[in-house]
C-alpha cells in the first residue's frame, strides 16, 4: 500500500485534441486525527462516539485502545478511570471502505482537564504492508460544572450608568496543589441578533477583582459597568475557563430600558388641512451616522415623518432635517403619536400632541320686530248705546 501507484487521465476533444496526464501517487503513515472534544458535567457519565474509515479495497483488521502517559495514571487513577471505551471486542475486522464507530464513555469526577489517545491499530498478517499501521485520535475532556439555579439580573435606563458587583461561587474546585491558579473568563451573548450582541458589546463590561482562583472557598468576584444608549434584552452567560481545565457557566440577564422622550412637539391643524413641523437633530459624536425614523405602531395614522433614513449629521454641524405633518380629519380628543430615531449606537424619542383649533360658534345681535296693537273701531250700534 504504500508502493508508487499510477494512473493516466486522457481529455478528448474533437476540434482541439487530446491531452493525457499521468498521475502517481503513494501512501503514507497515518498522521494524527484532529482532536475530539467531549463535554460532560462531574459525575454525569457521557456517551459518544467517533467512527474510522477502512480506506483499504481489502477488509482490515484493527486493535483499539486506550492510550495515556504512564506518569499520569500513576498520580491520577480517578482521571485515567474517568475515560473508558466501550467497544467490545477490541479486535474488530472492518470490510473495505466501510466505517467503523468507536463508541466511549467520559464520567470526570474533579474539575480539571482529560487528554487521552485512542489507537486503532492494524493488526493483518496477511499483508506486511499494513503492519504497524496505526491511527492516532486525540480526546479532549471538558469538565463543566453544573449551571447554577441562581440568575444574576442587570438593568438600567438608556444613558445612565450602571455600576454594580457581583459574586459567583465556584463548585468543585477541589485542592489547588499549586497554589492559586489563573483563569479566563468571557461573556457569551445567546441572542442570534448580530445587532443586540454589539449593543451589547458596546455597553456592558465585567471585570474580575482577582485574576487567580484562591481556594475552594472564595467566591470570584467582578465589577459591571453598563452604559447603554438604546434600548435591548438579552441572556448572556459568563463562562469561566481554569487552566488546568475546568469551566463553569453563570447566566445574566441584561436589560437597557427606553430613555425619557427628548423633547414634546405639539402640532395644530385645521380639520382635512395638513399643518407641518421641523426640527433638526445632530449624531452624539463628531461622526455621521445612519438612521432610521419611524412612528411606532400605536401612533395615530393623521401623523406622517419625513425622512424615514438617511444620514445624520455629525456633532458640530448645522444638522439633519425633520418634517413631521399633521392632518386631522374630525373633531375630537388630541391626537397622539411617537417618533423614535435611531442609529447603530443611539436612540432619540418624541412624543407628538396634535390638535385642533378650537370651534368657536359664530355670534350676532338679535332682533325683534313689533307693530302697534291694533285698536278695533266700535260698531255702530255700540256707539248708539253709549249715547
Amino acid at each position: 500500500f504504500f508502493s508508487v501507484e499510477e494512473c493516466t487521465i486522457n481529455f478528448v476533444n474533437p476540434r482541439l485534441g487530446d491531452w493525457e496526464y499521468l498521475v502517481c501517487g503513494r501512501g503514507i503513515q497515518p498522521s494524527i486525527m484532529p482532536t475530539i472534544h467531549v463535554l460532560a458535567c462531574i459525575g454525569v457519565p457521557v456517551s459518544s462516539t467517533f467512527s474510522f474509515r477502512n480506506p483499504f479495497p481489502t477488509p482490515l483488521t484493527v486493535e483499539v485502545y486506550l492510550v495515556m502517559e504512564e506518569d499520569d495514571a500513576a498520580l491520577n487513577k480517578e482521571k485515567y478511570d474517568a475515560f473508558s471505551l466501550l467497544q467490545n471486542p477490541d479486535v474488530v475486522t472492518i470490510p473495505p471502505f466501510t466505517n467503523l464507530l468507536v463508541p466511549f464513555c467520559f464520567k470526570p469526577k474533579e474539575m480539571t482537564e482529560h487528554n487521552y489517545t485512542v489507537s486503532i491499530e492494524a493488526v493483518n498478517s496477511e499483508n506486511e504492508g499494513l503492519q504497524n499501521m496505526t491511527w492516532t485520535y486525540p480526546i479532549l475532556g471538558i469538565v463543566e460544572a453544573s449551571p447554577g439555579e441562581k440568575l444574576y439580573r442587570f438593568r438600567t435606563q438608556c444613558r445612565q450608568r450602571l455600576e454594580s458587583y457581583f459574586e459567583v461561587p465556584l463548585a468543585g474546585v477541589g485542592k489547588l496543589a499549586n497554589g492559586p491558579e489563573p483563569f479566563s473568563y468571557e461573556l457569551v451573548v445567546l441572542d442570534e441578533d448580530p445587532k443586540v450582541k454589539k449593543l451589547l458589546n458596546r455597553s456592558f463590561f465585567i471585570t474580575a477583582t482577582d485574576g487567580k482562583i484562591r481556594d475552594n472557598v472564595t467566591p470570584l468576584g467582578f465589577k459591571v459597568d453598563f452604559e447603554p444608549l438604546r434600548p435591548f434584552r438579552t441572556n448572556v452567560e459568563l463562562v469561566l475557563n481554569r487552566r488546568s481545565g475546568g469551566r463553569w457557566r453563570f447566566s445574566l440577564f441584561v436589560s437597557a430600558d427606553p430613555p425619557p422622550v427628548d423633547d414634546i412637539i405639539r402640532i395644530q391643524a385645521m380639520i382635512n388641512r395638513t399643518t407641518s413641523v421641523s426640527f433638526k437633530l445632530t449624531n452624539h459624536h463628531k461622526n455621521p451616522a445612519c438612521f432610521q425614523a419611524r412612528l411606532t405602531e400605536d401612533s395615530a395614522y393623521q401623523f406622517t415623518v419625513f425622512p424615514t433614513s438617511g444620514i445624520l449629521e455629525p456633532l458640530g454641524e448645522d444638522g439633519t432635517t425633520f418634517i413631521i405633518s399633521f392632518t386631522p380629519s374630525e373633531y375630537g380628543r388630541a391626537l397622539f403619536a411617537k417618533l423614535i430615531i435611531e442609529t447603530e449606537e443611539m436612540q432619540w424619542s418624541y412624543e407628538i400632541q396634535g390638535t385642533h383649533p378650537e370651534y368657536i360658534a359664530p355670534t350676532g345681535t338679535s332682533r325683534l320686530t313689533t307693530q302697534p296693537k291694533f285698536e278695533p273701531q266700535p260698531s255702530a250700534k255700540t256707539q248708539k248705546h253709549r249715547q
